[in-house]
C-alpha cells in the first residue's frame, strides 16, 4: 500500500521570498527636500548625452565651469518629460540644483554629480516636486515587481504552486509589464 505524498517545504524559496520582503520593507524611500539643494548656473561644454540602454537610461552633460559631469537620472528625465532634454546643447546655460553634499565633488572630474532640477531659458524643464513625484511612481512600478517576486517565491516554497506553474506566471507577469512599459502606459 502507498502511503500518500508528504509536501515538504521548499526552504531555499521561502529564504529568497523573505530576502526580498526585507529588502522591500527596509528600502530607504526618502524624498530630496528644497533646503537640501544648491543652485548653480552653468553653461553646457557641448551637447547633452543620451547614456544607458534602451529603455531606461540617463542624461549626462558637462561644463565650463567644473570638471565633473552633471547627470539626469531616470526620475529627472520622467519629470522633464525626456523630450524636454534632447535639445540642451552646447553653450545652453543652465539653472541647475544639485544636492549639497556634492558641492565637494564639483571639481573632480571622475565624479557624476544628480541633477534634481533644471531651468533653461527661464522655465522650468523639472523642478524638485516634479522629480519626487516621478521617483515615487518609478519607485511604484519596482515595488510591484518586487511584490511578485516575493508573492511567485513564498508559494513556490510552501509548495502551493509547482515550478512550473510559477514559471508560467513569471513569464506572464514579465510580458505584461514589458508590454505596459514599452506602450508608455506605465513609468
Amino acid at each position: 500500500m502507498t502511503t500518500p505524498k508528504k509536501d515538504k517545504l521548499n526552504w531555499f524559496y521561502i529564504a529568497l521570498g523573505l530576502f526580498f520582503g526585507l529588502g522591500f520593507l527596509w528600502a530607504d524611500k526618502k524624498e530630496i527636500e528644497a533646503s537640501e539643494l544648491e543652485t548653480k548656473t552653468i553653461v553646457v561644454s557641448q551637447d547633452i548625452q543620451k547614456i544607458g540602454g534602451r529603455s531606461n537610461y540617463e542624461y549626462r552633460l558637462w561644463t565650463k565651469e567644473y570638471a565633473c559631469s552633471f547627470v539626469i537620472k531616470t526620475a529627472g528625465g520622467i519629470a522633464a518629460q525626456w523630450d524636454n532634454l534632447d535639445n540642451i546643447t552646447k553653450n545652453d546655460t543652465l539653472i541647475i540644483k544639485i544636492h549639497h553634499s556634492r558641492l565637494a565633488d564639483l571639481n573632480n572630474k571622475s565624479k557624476d554629480i544628480p541633477i534634481y532640477s533644471l531651468m533653461k531659458n527661464s522655465k522650468w524643464v523639472y523642478d524638485i516636486d516634479s522629480y519626487n513625484k516621478s521617483q515615487k511612481n518609478y519607485d511604484k512600478r519596482w515595488n510591484v515587481i518586487l511584490i511578485l517576486m516575493i508573492i511567485l517565491f513564498v508559494l513556490r516554497g510552501l509548495t502551493i504552486i509547482s515550478s512550473k506553474t510559477a514559471y508560467i506566471l513569471a513569464g506572464i507577469s514579465a510580458v505584461i509589464i514589458i508590454t505596459l512599459r514599452l506602450l508608455n502606459l506605465w513609468w
